[in-house]
């Protein structure tokens, strides 16, 4: 059976901060940066809404399903990954710090220069 997860991307400042998040677990992630994400559930209505929900979750920003673009998919044996990235808006420029606070991981904005740089290459 193939499952489904999603991690997305937020970006503000004109793509130059990017929210990530510190991982807990699995142990083998445990304090390694990635995407804000998670699995798909039965009661989301695809990958979008799971984006959303997921965000929500783990950092207490509610957005909206459509602002959610879709970047990439990788298929994996039994699973099945969507990326997605989002701009904020203005408003959203400089949010309060406990914003960035993850019910299970700590999130933080990191410089989206660095961030590819030694993550992607």
């Amino acid at each position: 059976m193939l499952t489904e997860y999603v991690a997305g991307f937020m970006f503000r400042r004109s793509n130059s901060e990017v929210a990530l998040v510190r991982k807990n677990k699995p142990d083998w992630q445990r304090g390694k940066l990635n995407g804000i994400g998670g699995k798909v559930e039965e009661s989301d209505c695809g990958p979008h809404e799971a984006m959303a929900r997921e965000f929500l979750e783990e950092t207490g920003v509610a957005t909206s399903p459509a602002a959610w673009s879709k970047v990439a998919v990788l298929d994996t044996p039994g699973a099945r990954i969507h990326f997605f990235r989002h701009e904020t808006r203005p408003s959203f420029d400089r949010p309060r710090r406990s914003l960035l606070i993850g019910i299970k991981s700590a999130s933080a904005w990191a410089d989206s220069q660095r961030f590819c740089r030694t993550f992607v290459g």
